[in-house]
């Protein structure tokens, strides 16, 4: 192969490589974005949970599942970064340093 056609096929997969990062980090931050969202949840009155997916165990067990819509929040830690979400509650448990923000998924 001749050394030109080889650096052109290296220059064409560098773009294809950084176009691909740059869609991913834009997609991501519309993400980082997103204060809240409305999800179908399933409660599990056994389990006491309630959670965006049927739980298997509660399949199997025969639980009665209930099915409704409800508002997950996302919240991320002023001093740890950590990042949460509830699902129909106003906040999340106190993380070490209870410095909630609401914002961030």
């Amino acid at each position: 192969m001749n050394v030109g056609a080889l650096r052109e096929k290296e220059i064409e997969r560098t773009t294809d490589y950084f176009n691909a990062l740059e869609k991913f980090e834009t997609n991501e931050e519309k993400l980082m974005n997103i204060q809240e969202m409305k999800v179908t949840v399933y409660f599990c009155p056994v389990c006491k949970s309630a959670t965006t997916k049927q739980q298997p165990k509660c399949i199997e067990a025969g639980h009665l599942v209930r099915k409704g819509p409800a508002i997950k929040k996302f919240f991320k830690c002023n001093s740890c970064s950590l990042r949460t979400h509830v699902i129909g509650m106003p906040l999340p448990r106190p993380c070490l340093h209870q410095v909630w923000e609401i914002r961030l998924g």
